[in-house]
C-alpha cells in the first residue's frame, strides 16, 4: 500500500511538471491514448457481428447488401483508430522534444540556488547522481501512467464482456493477476534496492573511467601508467553489479514461467466453455468469436497490466527518490538588502569569524577579525592550508562563517541580496574556469554578462592581461573557439588560459578585486607587466591579492601573514622585514632560491 501511495504521489508530481511544460500536449497524449486502447474491443465486437451476418447471408438470405454497412463500419473504425494513433505519436513526439532540456534546466537552476556548501554534501551528490540517471524516466513515467489509465479502461471493457458468459473465469484471471502483481513488485523492489545501495560505488567507478576520456587528465594518467588501475576499478564494480543483477533476474524469470501455466489453464477452460455454448446452440459463431477475442485480450491485458503497474511503481520509486532532490534540500536563503553606490568599493569588516568545512575536523579560520579599507591594496601570504582561499570564499559568501560576522558598508553580508553582492566583487581563483566551447570574446564576456558586448573593452582587457599578442595570431581573432574538440578550434597553453582569465577579471572591473594565485602559470616578465597594470588601472578599487611570490605582494599597501586561520603578522613589506618574523623568513628563503 505504501508503494502504491508513492506511485500516486510521484505520478501526480510528474503530471504537474508536464502540465507546466505543455498542458495542451499532455491532454492530447492522454485522450488519444485512452481512445486508441478501445480499438481491440470495438474491432472484436464488429467482427463478431460481421461473421454472424455473413453466415446468415450465405445460408439464408443470399443478400450481400446486408454485409456492406457492417463492412463499411469496420473500415471506418480502422481509419478512425489509425488517425488517433497518428495523433498520439504526434503529441508524444512534440512533448518528448522539449521535456528533457526543461527538466534538466529545472534541476540546474535548483542546484545553483542551493549554494556550494550543500552541493558538496555527499548525500546530495548521490541523490543528484541518481536524478541524472533517471530523470529521462520522467517521460517514461508519464507514458506508463497514461498507458495504465487507458489499459484499465480497455481491460474493464473486456472484463465486462467475459463476465457475461463466465464470471468464474474473471475471478480466476483476477486472482492470477494479483499473484503476478505482488511477485513482480517484489523483484522490482529488490532490483531498485540493489541500484540504490551502491550509488556511491557506481559514481566512483564512473568517475574513474571518465578520467580516461578527458585529454586534460589523460596525459598524466598515460605518463604514470595509471590506465590499468582506473580501468580495473570500473570493470570490477560493474562485473560484480551485473553478476548480482543476473542472479536476481534468474529468480524472477522462474516465477514468470510458473505464471504462464496458470494463464494457459484459464484460457483453455474459457475456450472449452465457449465450445460447449456453441454446441448447445446458446451462442452464435460471431458471439464465440467476440467472446474468444475478449477472453484472450482480457487475460493478456491483465498480464501486461500487472507488469506495467510494477514497472510504473518501480519507476515512481526511482523518480520519487530523484524528485526528493527538490523536497529535502532547501535553497540557500538569500538576503533582501541592496547595496547602494554600486561603483564604489565598500569597507569590509570581519568580526571574530570562525569556520570549519562540512565534515571537517579542525577549524580553518579561528577568531579572525580584520578590516579592508576602500581602495586599499592588500596582500595575503601564508603556507598552504593557512586559510587564505577560505577567507576569500567567506568574504564573497560562497561559504558562511559558523561564528562571527562579515560587514559590508554597515550591512551584514548574510542580509545582502546575492545579485547586489556579486556586483561588488571580481574574483580570480587559482582553479579558474576555462570555457573551451566558447570563443575568446565570450570567455571575456563571462566576466560581466550583464554588460552590452563592447569589443573595445574586451581588447583593452586582453592588452592589460598581456594576452592580445597571442589572440591576434588566432585565425578568427576574438571569435576563435578555444578547444580543439570543435571544428576550427585551437587549444591555448596553460599560461595563455590564465591570461584570458585575467583579461576576464579586468573586463569585470568590479569595485573589489580578489586574485588568488593569479599568475601561477605565467612567466616572470608577463607577471610583472600584469601586476603593473593592476596597480596602475585599479586605482580607487580595493584589491586583495593571495600569492606565494613576494615580488607580487611587496608593493601592496598592507601585507597580512596568515597561519592556521589567524593573522600573526601585519604591515608593509619593509615593516614585516623589520619585525624579522615568519614573513621575513619566508621572504629570505625565496630570495635565496632565486640567488
Amino acid at each position: 500500500m505504501k508503494r502504491f501511495k508513492q506511485f500516486i504521489h510521484t505520478t501526480s508530481d510528474v503530471f504537474r511538471i508536464y502540465w507546466e511544460i505543455a498542458p495542451g500536449l499532455t491532454i492530447g497524449v492522454l485522450v488519444t491514448q485512452i481512445f486508441s486502447q478501445l480499438q481491440g474491443i470495438v474491432t472484436a465486437y464488429l467482427t463478431g457481428i460481421f461473421i454472424d451476418r455473413t453466415l446468415n447471408v450465405i445460408t439464408v438470405t443470399k443478400d450481400i447488401g446486408q454485409i456492406v454497412p457492417i463492412a463499411i463500419l469496420i473500415g471506418m473504425s480502422f481509419l478512425l483508430f489509425d488517425v488517433i494513433g497518428i495523433l498520439n505519436n504526434y503529441f508524444l513526439s512534440l512533448l518528448s522534444s522539449q521535456d528533457s532540456y526543461k527538466i534538466k534546466l529545472k534541476q540546474t537552476d535548483f542546484m545553483v540556488r542551493l549554494g556550494i556548501p550543500q552541493m558538496e554534501n555527499p548525500d546530495l551528490t548521490n541523490k543528484s547522481t541518481r536524478f541524472n540517471e533517471v530523470f529521462g524516466n520522467m517521460n517514461q513515467q508519464l507514458t506508463l501512467s497514461i498507458d495504465l489509465i487507458s489499459m484499465v479502461v480497455s481491460t474493464f471493457a473486456f472484463g465486462i464482456a467475459v463476465y457475461t458468459f463466465a464470471p468464474v473465469i474473471v475471478f480466476a484471471v483476477l486472482t492470477l493477476f494479483v499473484f503476478k502483481f505482488l511477485n513482480n513488485g517484489r523483484f522490482i523492489n529488490q532490483a531498485w534496492r540493489l541500484n540504490l545501495e551502491h550509488t556511491e560505488e557506481r559514481r566512483n567507478a564512473n568517475s574513474s573511467i571518465s578520467s580516461l576520456a578527458e585529454p586534460g587528465s589523460l596525459k598524466e594518467i598515460l605518463l604514470s601508467d595509471g590506465t590499468n588501475l582506473l580501468r580495473r576499478k570500473f570493470v570490477e564494480f560493474f562485473e560484480w553489479y551485473i553478476s548480482a543483477y543476473r542472479k536476481l533476474r534468474t529468480r524472477w524469470i522462474i516465477f514468470e514461467n510458473l505464471q504462464v501455466f496458470g494463464d494457459a489453464a484459464i484460457f483453455t477452460s474459457g475456450i472449452l466453455l465457449l465450445i460447449k455454448k456453441a454446441i448447445e446452440g446458446t451462442m452464435s459463431i460471431g458471439g464465440v468469436t467476440f467472446y474468444l477475442r475478449s477472453l484472450g485480450s482480457f487475460s493478456d491485458q491483465l498480464s501486461s497490466l500487472s507488469y506495467r503497474i510494477s514497472r510504473a511503481i518501480d519507476s515512481s520509486i526511482r523518480l520519487q527518490d530523484a524528485l526528493e532532490l527538490f523536497e529535502l534540500y532547501e535553497p540557500e536563503v538569500d538576503g533582501t538588502k541592496v547595496l547602494i553606490t554600486e561603483g564604489k568599493p565598500p569597507e569590509i569588516k570581519i568580526d571574530d569569524i570562525a569556520f570549519t568545512y562540512p565534515n571537517g575536523i579542525h577549524p580553518v579560520i579561528k577568531n579572525l577579525s580584520l578590516d579592508f579599507k576602500p581602495g586599499e591594496k592588500v596582500a595575503i601570504v601564508g603556507e598552504n592550508g593557512a586559510g587564505k582561499t577560505t577567507l576569500v570564499k567567506l568574504i564573497t559568501r560562497i561559504y558562511r562563517p559558523q561564528e562571527g560576522k562579515i560587514i559590508l558598508r554597515n550591512v551584514n553580508l548574510n542580509d545582502i541580496k546575492r545579485e547586489s553582492l556579486n556586483k561588488k566583487f571580481g574574483v580570480l581563483f587559482q582553479d579558474f574556469n576555462s570555457y573551451g566551447n566558447l570563443t575568446v570574446s565570450e570567455n571575456i564576456q563571462m566576466g560581466k554578462t550583464s554588460r552590452k558586448v563592447d569589443n573595445d573593452l574586451i581588447e583593452k582587457a586582453l592588452i592589460k592581461a598581456d594576452a592580445m599578442g597571442f589572440v591576434e595570431k588566432y585565425p578568427k581573432k576574438l571569435d576563435q573557439v578555444l578547444s580543439e574538440r570543435y571544428k576550427g578550434g585551437v587549444r591555448p597553453s596553460g599560461g595563455q588560459w590564465q591570461k584570458i582569465a585575467i583579461a576576464r577579471f579586468f573586463y569585470r572591473n568590479a569595485p573589489v578585486l580578489i586574485l588568488d594565485e593569479p599568475t601561477a602559470s605565467i612567466d616572470a616578465i608577463s607577471e610583472a607587466e600584469i601586476f603593473n597594470n593592476i596597480y596602475r588601472f585599479m586605482d580607487g578599487k580595493t584589491v586583495i591579492i593571495i600569492s606565494h611570490r613576494f615580488s607580487t605582494v611587496r608593493n601592496a599597501d598592507r601585507i597580512l601573514v596568515l597561519d592556521k586561520g589567524r593573522i600573526i603578522e601585519e604591515g608593509s613589506h619593509e615593516e614585516l622585514l623589520a619585525i624579522d618574523g615568519k614573513y621575513a623568513r619566508m621572504y629570505r628563503l625565496q630570495a635565496k632560491g632565486y640567488v
